[in-house]
């Protein structure tokens, strides 16, 4: 019985982060699409969503919130990295 409720808190936990990556997904559409505000602010808000998402994506399908905490902080420093190293080729240009 035990096994049972803990499969459905699993579902649900899985169908609530697959909601939450739509509506990301859903964000950075409209938010790429409108023509207010700087390219460059929506560019920032777009990788956030997208660092958001692929932690998201990590945590939970990847399933790291069970593995060891170093796994979860390399993956954390990579995505980090990858993410600064993008906005600093926006904000200094290519090398």
């Amino acid at each position: 019985m035990a096994q049972r409720s803990e499969t459905k808190r699993e579902a649900r936990v899985l169908i609530a982060t697959w909601g939450v990556l739509v509506a990301l997904t859903v964000g950075s559409f409209w938010l790429a699409d409108s023509r207010t505000g700087s390219a460059i602010g929506s560019a920032v808000w777009l990788l956030g969503f997208a660092m958001l998402k692929s932690h998201l994506i990590a945590i939970v399908f990847m399933d790291l919130r069970r593995a060891p905490v170093a796994w979860a902080l390399v993956m954390s420093g990579f995505l980090l990295f990858e993410t600064a190293g993008v906005l600093a080729i926006l904000y200094i240009g290519p090398p």
